[in-house]
Parts: C-alpha cells; structure tokens; sequence
C-alpha cells in the first residue's frame, strides 16, 4: 500500500487490520491459461460527518458511529443512484489488465457478486474484496476506498493478494460535501469513477512488476 496520512493509515487499519500483500512472479502468470473474475458485495456506502461521529461512538463506540454512517450513506446513495464501487473497480481493471500486464491470460467475468468463501473448482479466480468506500464531510474530506484484491490457483491456493486504498484528499482534491452531492452527486459520482480507475490501477502496477 503506498504512503498514505496517520489519519487514513488508522482508519484503513481498524477497518480492514494488516493487510499482508502477496506478489506474483512473472512466470507464473504466463501459466495461467484463463482467470474467472469475480467480486464480493460492496460494503454500503458510509456518510460521516461529526453528528455521526460523535452520537455513534457515545452510543455504541465504533460499531454504532459506523451504524449511523451507514444508514446516512444508504439514504444518500438511494437519493443520488450511486453505482457500486466494488464493480467499477472490477470493470476498470477488466479494461486496464490486458492492455499493461505481459502475457496477461484470457478473462471470463461474473458480473453479480460472490459470497465470502466462494470456490471454483479446477480453474484460477481473480477475486476483487471490497472492504470500505466512505465519504466524510470533515477532516479527510471526500471519498476514501480501501479494496483488496487476491488470485487463487486451480488448487484453491492463494498465490498473489494486493490491498489498495484511494483517499480523495490525498489526491489533491477534497471537496466540500455541499459540492460532492449538488446536482444528484455528479461529482461525488465523478470521483468514484476516478477512484475505480486509481485503485485498478494499482492493481494493474503491482501484477506487472512496477510496484516492486
């Protein structure tokens, strides 16, 4: 994962704890003769603001401030008609992988979502991970995704895992929250797309070595 903030580093930490990449070597990919992509569901959307901050965590600590988040994010989500994160990245890295990473084998796409735990027999799965897509209105302003990714082998070995994080503030381009939802979100939705493309791609950098 690259340098982020203290604040987002503790925050992606208590979300998803020590991420663990794994690499995969050049050669092995050239061995794989086909990957079934898939993707599990995409937490709901999370709206923080300081009301949902505060009155969560005096209720019920962090589960009851991520509570709150949530319900704030479902309603706006419902308001604006956002898309799903976790299937934006899925399609950017779909469009990004055979155009940049050598020798990359053919793709066969599930477009509806697997459940945790989810095994295909005798053949390879890249398998994306949605872990958190939240938006705040202080602080970090903005968008803020973390999503890891992970290929098992035809054997049901996991044999290359990479996490990756998008923080719009880090970017350059925090926004108020007045701004990210006037006009249906257009903006909001704008940047989710720009994230899609980000985290793909670091997915995409790290399959081909560049990262490394």
């Amino acid at each position: 994962m690259r340098c982020v903030s203290p604040f987002l580093a503790a925050v992606l930490l208590a979300i998803t704890g020590c991420a663990t990449n794994k690499p995969l070597e050049a050669q092995r990919i050239a061995s794989i003769p086909s990957v079934e992509v898939v993707r599990l569901a995409t937490p709901e959307i999370q709206r923080h603001s300081p009301e949902t901050v505060a009155a969560g965590g005096l209720l019920f600590g962090g589960f009851g401030m991520e509570a709150m988040g949530a319900a704030a994010g479902k309603a706006m989500r419902e308001r604006c008609k956002l898309e799903d994160l976790g299937y934006l990245v899925m399609r950017e890295f779909v469009e990004q992988a055979p155009k940049q990473i050598p020798r990359w084998p053919s793709m066969r796409v599930q477009e509806t979502p697997v459940e945790a735990g989810y095994v295909l027999k005798d053949a390879y799965q890249l398998q994306f991970q949605p872990a958190m897509v939240w938006v705040y209105t202080f602080g970090p302003k903005g968008l803020m995704v973390n999503l890891a990714a992970s290929i098992l082998s035809s054997a049901g070995e996991e044999i290359w895992k990479y996490t990756a994080s998008y923080s719009q503030k880090e970017a350059g381009r925090s926004r108020e929250i007045e701004e990210l939802e006037a006009e249906s979100c257009k903006l909001l939705k704008e940047e989710m797309q720009l994230a899609a493309r980000a985290l793909a791609g670091q997915f995409v950098a790290d399959l081909s070595g560049q990262k490394r």
